[in-house]
């Protein structure tokens, strides 16, 4: 009979994974255009291109040197499908079958942390209405690296579990090949064998005898196997490149944060509780709280890595992104929730494992955590002012208090952040005790309302705000005569560096040649060195220069004028 029940959750899940490939493959394909222009979906969706067409990773006809590169590679696979109408539907469905398939682990995970297989079913379920989900519609490295952090925290749950077990040593397996696969996905889950090696010391430090063998045993088939799955990733990038060193631009941005002073230093610390505030509140308010709380109780190793983690995290976003971005002396103008919402699994089970058995546990605690984060995020609100601009995917809550602000009410942000502390301020001292029910509808109410009004914002801003239907009716019509002529390169020509990443660019997305980007500067100074093969120039509206070029009459753009080389 219990095999019967755990076969038939199996086969909900399965259910719920369909489902969440059919409605947002339904969804996705109301979007048009992309809208990350040099960097982001310009950059992996060029990675992706190159590396089908050409067998190696190249932008402006340049080598690139990234390390993450998978999941451009996996991207790639959708241009043995291309045509100039489905090729960026086809991207987004790669987004929708890797969000959609973190179903699976989820589901492992919180049936392995709450011990009950109907209430992990329902908490995958809810997961599928979580806001971050319409990153699906955007060709970031962020759709297949949260499936695969999925999979690393079942993994590590596992392996901590079974630490003095023979069969451990499977998760330990298991848990290096996902932790290179992650780093090659996104380059900052660096963090992962460094504070895992910090947990297993910290084990191996309260142990002696043979649990210390076993521990150590378990570090050394990690590290071994990490370092060699890394070698060979990192020597195949380079054989594709055809061992040559290419250029990475943020290996230059790095440099940014040296020289380190004090006031390096002190803005960091600064970013960092900025940043431990925004997660606080971005991540349901009482969730950081509740996972200090459930480690107090039971001591779990897991639990301990987990919190190790998301703080060296919030240090390392802080000054190797945050820092080398914005400099030092100004707060940050966006949050990268982005980079952290990996961690929202573990968070609300934890969370649920908290009100299930130790309700009444720290609650104290909880309560002021959740509080202290509130009131640092009014405090960011309030010193930030209206100079806020948060990226469309760097954290759905905080860019729909922006456009609130902007759009609606001046500075509602600050004034729904103070309400909401106001408002658990009062329960707290008028006692106020709310039933788990209300809760649970709270917690409902509050994930399917965000999930909705993201829902409807993503493809109003792409589609309308940046001009996405207009840009696809000129980059589909570009696309087909590229296809049609066979263009080996396509330049976009711009007059003033403002004018460089302007929202026309997201013609790419429809393209299979390469989208290099030149000034008119350039081109009328080297120009015999850009009229060479079959190429195509595109100059947008907003450039009012003309170049000695032909013009191309076969194309009636709205947003270009489209010329080819004189012959």
């Amino acid at each position: 009979m219990e095999k019967k029940v755990r076969l038939l959750q199996q086969k909900n899940v399965k259910w719920l994974f369909l489902i969440g490939v059919i409605f947002y493959t339904v969804w996705v394909s109301l979007f048009t255009s992309t809208v990350h222009i040099e960097v982001d979906e310009e950059l992996y969706v060029t990675l992706a291109k190159s590396f089908h067409y050409l067998g190696r990773f190249e932008k402006n006809g340049q080598i690139l040197d990234y390390s993450c590169v998978l999941y451009s590679m996996l991207l790639s696979l959708a241009y043995y499908f291309y045509t100039p109408e489905s090729i960026l539907f086809l991207l987004r469905f790669v987004g929708v079958l890797c969000m959609c398939s973190s179903v699976f682990p989820i589901y492992f995970l919180a049936k392995a942390i709450l011990m009950d297989e109907g209430m992990a079913v329902k908490i995958t379920a809810w997961f599928l209405l979580m806001p971050y989900m319409a990153d699906c519609a955007y060709m970031m490295q962020e759709v297949l690296c949260y499936p695969l952090f999925c999979w690393l925290l079942f993994f590590l749950y596992r392996l901590f579990e079974q630490m003095e077990d023979q069969g451990g040593y499977r998760w330990c397996i298991l848990a290096a090949v996902f932790s290179v696969s992650l780093f090659f996905t996104k380059t900052y889950t660096f963090f992962i064998p460094i504070t895992l090696n910090l947990s297993l010391f910290v084990m191996w430090m309260k142990v002696k005898g043979e649990k210390r063998k076993r521990i150590t045993g378990t570090a050394l088939i990690y590290d071994a196997l990490y370092i060699a799955l890394f070698a060979g990733f990192y020597f195949m990038i380079f054989a594709i490149n055809g061992f040559e060193k290419g250029v990475n631009h943020y290996s230059s941005q790095i440099r940014n944060l040296f020289p380190i002073t004090s006031a390096t230093v002190f803005w960091g610390m600064i970013g960092c509780l900025v940043y431990l505030c925004y997660l606080i509140f971005n991540t349901g308010i009482f969730t950081m709280g509740s996972l200090a709380a459930v480690y107090k109780k039971e001591r779990k190793p897991f639990y301990l890595w987990v919190i190790g983690s998301l703080l060296f995290m919030i240090v390392e976003i802080v000054f190797m992104i945050v820092l080398t971005e914005e400099g030092v002396g100004v707060f940050p103008h966006k949050i990268l929730f982005r980079y952290f919402q990996i961690w929202m699994p573990v968070l609300l089970i934890v969370f649920i494992k908290k009100m299930q058995e130790h309700e009444d546990a720290c609650y104290r605690f909880i309560f002021w955590t959740g509080i202290a984060g509130l009131a640092g995020s009014l405090v960011y609100y309030l010193f930030r002012g209206t100079s806020a601009r948060q990226a469309i995917m760097d954290g759905h809550l905080y860019l729909i208090l922006e456009n609130i602000s902007k759009l609606i009410l001046p500075r509602a942000d600050v004034l729904i952040t103070g309400v909401i502390a106001l408002g658990l301020l009062v329960i707290y001292f008028k006692k106020i005790r709310i039933s788990k029910d209300k809760i649970w509808m709270g917690m409902a109410v509050v994930t399917i309302g965000f999930w909705l009004l993201t829902l409807i914002q993503l493809p109003v801003y792409t589609n309308i705000y940046v001009k996405g239907t207009e840009i696809e009716r000129d980059g589909i019509e570009i696309a087909e005569y590229a296809q049609n002529n066979k263009i080996d390169e396509i330049f976009y020509i711009y007059d003033t560096i403002e004018n460089r990443n302007g929202y026309l660019r997201s013609y790419y997305g429809y393209v299979k040649q390469d989208c290099r980007t030149i000034s008119v500067t350039d081109y009328e100074q080297q120009k015999e060195n850009f009229v060479s093969g079959n190429v195509m120039f595109l100059l947008p509206e907003y450039v009012t220069e003309e170049i000695d070029a032909e013009p191309c009459s076969e194309l009636n753009l709205s947003h270009f004028t489209a010329y080819l080389p004189k012959h």
